[in-house]
């Protein structure tokens, strides 16, 4: 049975000087050690047979097991073997009734910590007890410390750094296996030898040597220390005992060799990098937060000698770099900016005169981060695209001009046609001013003659006669109708040059408000020979649409693709010379901050597996001769590129096509 006093008297657990754990199958001799146990402030459990004892020993931890050898059931011998293999931990004693030497001896094989007769003197009984407890404590935390320093050695030598421990005459204490390695050495061979004759193999005096103690007592720190084919800093720092009293140094080399070649590499690839940059025909600026310069490169000081009389660390603020430009703050819509603001990557293309005349510049800024993500910087390049601008727009106008060459004969039949009708209109006033004349003479020789006058009977007779013959009521209605037909006709040949003159005009390097209504009828008129003998054209123009800023001549190529398009799509659909007809509808529209042109088609539509790559450079689904696959390329990088704008379609296979391109109205 279990006592049920734990505690000692008028105590707690936490100031008990130890637990016991009591077996014994008499009563009135448990009740006896228990008292005197606790009276002595021990903890006490007592159990009356070595079953509930070891179940209790599983249960939680005493410091010393106070049992009987005589036990019913299970001896205390069976005990001290279960406490040797599962609770080494716990101090067995033995008390027992019957003391011979045999006994004694097999308990202390079973790990007795001591052997006692009953009757036992309470003053004895608790000697021996404190010597277990104070034993066992003892054990454990010699084994504590034995862990610790056996941990702390594993660290010592675990150390990547060379550690050394020296007294304060500089001889070696200890070091770690990194420092033994480099003398080859080993682990403790090397102490009690004087650390700089041990380590330093004459490769330096021993006044200058890194591990002799310092003078002046205090720690040291060598930056930089040329050791053993190799380089370290150097650490000293001074021991001391628990009174503080200095016992010794502990050095730390720490072999920077790596880190230095890792330096060296870094510095050899800087300098490579930056003949790089100076290498490259672009302008390169490294802009901080504040727009302070911090670089550049050679190219942007060839363009910019006043950055010459600079120093590297005196550069003046970005905006302050373009006097031209009039910014005296960060410029407004600047690509430097607006990379410091946000993060991104911008770029813009603006004009900047330079000692030799106004350029134009494409300015990339690209965002340079800390390590937290932060933006600190912007790096921005300056490439003069000025002689590409000017080839750009050359090409643009002799795409143009090829269009023009393409519809030619169109255009050629288109003005044939009206100049026919004037031709043959001014072939029937030729022959009918003939008569007008001659009625006109008549009519002067009446005006002279008199009533009485021989002749004038005669020149009566002769304008009955003329009034007569039916020409003259014909010329009267006819004459009219053929001046208007000739003047239809030249308006006609008036409207399809100027349409001509407008499109194949060399287009502004800037944009420029336009009439996007004017832009369509010009591209309508010069190519109307693509589209009349297939089909049929309705415009429907909103005439309150604002201007638009815009590159007019680039529009007109964009406009001519898409109606060249539409009329080759519905040719393909109701076959050449068949004549049946179809239709083409060009719509505008301002939807918003949008302006709007729709140009659909009745034609075969687009069939879907070819619909995402319609815009892609030399794609074509037309056969050789007929279309080079660059129209919808070119028409979307001016639409979108160069407009800000979209171009998208919907189409329906076998229905036909509607292209739709939107342009911003207040770009």
């Amino acid at each position: 049975m279990k006592d049920s006093l734990t505690t000692p008297l008028g105590g707690c657990a936490d100031t008990t000087l130890g637990s016991v754990l009591v077996t014994d199958d008499d009563a009135d001799l448990l009740r006896v050690i228990c008292r005197e146990l606790r009276n002595r402030n021990y903890e006490c459990v007592s159990e009356d047979n070595v079953s509930a004892s070891l179940k209790t020993l599983s249960e939680r931890e005493f410091d010393v097991a106070l049992l009987d050898l005589e036990m019913p059931e299970v001896d205390g011998f069976q005990m001290l073997a279960t406490l040797q293999q599962r609770h080494a931990d716990t101090i067995p004693i033995v008390l027992t009734g019957t003391g011979d030497i045999s006994r004694a001896v097999k308990a202390m094989k079973l790990g007795a910590f001591d052997f006692l007769e009953k009757p036992c003197n309470p003053h004895l009984l608790a000697k021996v007890i404190h010597r277990a407890v104070a034993y066992r404590r003892a054990t454990r935390h010699a084994e504590h410390m034995a862990a610790v320093a056996e941990q702390w050695q594993a660290t010592f030598d675990a150390s990547p750094d060379h550690l050394l421990v020296t007294d304060l005459l500089g001889r070696i204490v200890r070091c770690n296996q990194a420092m033994a390695a480099h003398a080859e050495g080993i682990l403790g061979g090397l102490s009690g030898h004087d650390a700089h004759a041990a380590l330093c193999s004459g490769s330096h005096g021993a006044e200058e040597c890194p591990f002799r103690p310092p003078k002046n007592g205090e720690s040291l720190s060598i930056p930089e220390q040329g050791l053993w084919e190799g380089f370290f800093n150097i650490r000293a720092s001074q021991l001391g005992d628990k009174e503080g009293k200095p016992v010794g140094w502990l050095f730390v080399a720490r072999d920077i060799t790596e880190s230095r070649k890792t330096e060296a590499a870094l510095r050899a690839s800087e300098e490579k990098f930056r003949q790089m940059v100076n290498s490259m025909a672009i302008g390169v600026l490294l802009v901080d937060r504040d727009m302070h310069i911090l670089e550049t490169n050679h190219q942007m000081r060839d363009w910019w000698p006043e950055l010459a009389q600079h120093s590297e660390s005196e550069l003046p603020l970005c905006h302050a770099l373009f006097p031209a430009v009039g910014c005296t703050a960060p410029c407004k819509g600047c690509p430097v900016t607006e990379t410091l603001r946000d993060g991104e990557v911008h770029e813009n293309v603006v004009s900047m005169a330079r000692q030799d005349g106004a350029h134009s510049l494409r300015i990339i800024a690209s965002p340079i981060h800390d390590r937290e993500g932060r933006v600190t910087a912007a790096i921005a390049t300056y490439g003069d695209i000025t002689e590409k601008l000017r080839i750009a727009r050359e090409l643009s106008q002799a795409q143009r001009l090829e269009a023009v060459g393409r519809l030619a004969a169109g255009i050629a039949h288109e003005i044939n046609t009206p100049a026919q009708y004037v031709g043959d209109n001014i072939e029937f006033l030729q022959l009918a001013s003939g008569r007008m004349i001659g009625l006109a003479n008549l009519l002067l020789k009446l005006s002279g003659a008199t009533s009485t006058d021989p002749e004038t009977a005669v020149l009566l007779n002769e304008a009955k006669g003329m009034a007569a013959d039916g020409e003259l009521e014909y010329f009267i209605h006819q004459i009219p109708r053929a001046l208007e037909q000739s003047v239809e006709g030249l308006e006609r040949i008036s409207s399809i040059v100027r349409a001509m003159k407008e499109f194949s005009h060399p287009g502004a390097a800037k944009k420029t408000l336009a009439d996007l209504n004017q832009c369509l009828h010009s591209t309508i008129t010069v190519s109307r020979n693509e589209w009349k003998y297939v089909a049929d054209l309705k415009t429907d123009l909103d005439s309150g649409l604002p201007l638009v800023s815009c590159l007019p001549g680039e529009l007109n190529q964009v406009f001519l693709n898409l109606i060249v398009n539409a009329a080759h799509a519905i040719s393909d659909a109701v076959g050449e010379g068949s004549g049946s007809r179809g239709g083409i509808v060009v719509t505008t529209r301002r939807l918003g901050p949008w302006a709007e042109i729709r140009i659909s088609d009745s034609g075969t539509g687009i069939p879907e597996e070819i619909r995402e790559r319609i815009f892609d450079p030399f794609f074509t689904t037309k056969e050789v001769g007929r279309g080079t696959g660059q129209g919808l390329a070119i028409a979307r990088s001016v639409v979108v590129d160069k407009h800000g704008g979209t171009i998208d379609f919907e189409t329906e296979t076998g229905t036909g096509t509607t292209f739709i391109v939107r342009l911003p109205v207040d770009a």
